[in-house]
């Protein structure tokens, strides 16, 4: 997807250290820094080794004084299921850098996850967000989303890597 000086494309495993970057800075946005644990490395073979079951966007920026685009935001993506609905999207990341907020960017790169997940023939497509963002918020009603905890009552739940451990070996 091109626009300008704007475009999506599929991620190259040279993109991996720039996304790691975004990474940490989503995560320091979302007051979790200390939560990082991947690497350059790990994302680059989590998203590229053969059978990889994760996919990853860049969205990329021309200044009119450069010649070349830069990356300036990423959205990192998966299969999942649904035993009612069929084959799911999931995405798990959507990040636009804070210079590049605000011009839509965000909304085009999701867009563009949701056609992906049409083409590949899913019937949903879904994501978390953290209460406190109401920017992020605020675009996801204009675009018809749906939030299950408010309409269905359905929470998610999770298990780090201890409760994981600490479950397989004391139940």
């Amino acid at each position: 997807m091109e626009d300008g000086n704007f475009r999506i494309r599929d991620a190259r495993p040279e993109d991996c250290a720039a996304i790691m970057k975004m990474i940490v800075e989503l995560a320091v946005f979302e007051n979790s820094e200390d939560q990082v644990e991947n690497t350059t490395e790990g994302l680059q073979k989590d998203i590229f080794e053969p059978g990889s079951i994760v996919s990853c966007l860049v969205a990329e920026y021309k200044r009119p004084e450069v010649e070349t685009f830069e990356v300036i935001g990423y959205s990192v993506f998966f299969y999942t299921y649904s035993t009612w609905k069929g084959k799911v999207v999931y995405m798990e990341d959507l990040y636009i850098m804070k210079e590049f907020r605000g011009r839509g960017y965000g909304r085009i790169m999701m867009r563009r996850v949701a056609e992906i997940g049409l083409e590949k023939g899913c019937q949903r497509m879904q994501w978390a967000v953290l209460g406190w963002n109401k920017p992020a918020i605020n675009m996801y009603k204009t675009i018809n989303s749906i939030d299950l905890t408010v309409t269905e009552d359905w929470h998610m739940y999770t298990m780090f890597k201890p409760q994981l451990l600490t479950f397989v070996t004391n139940s």
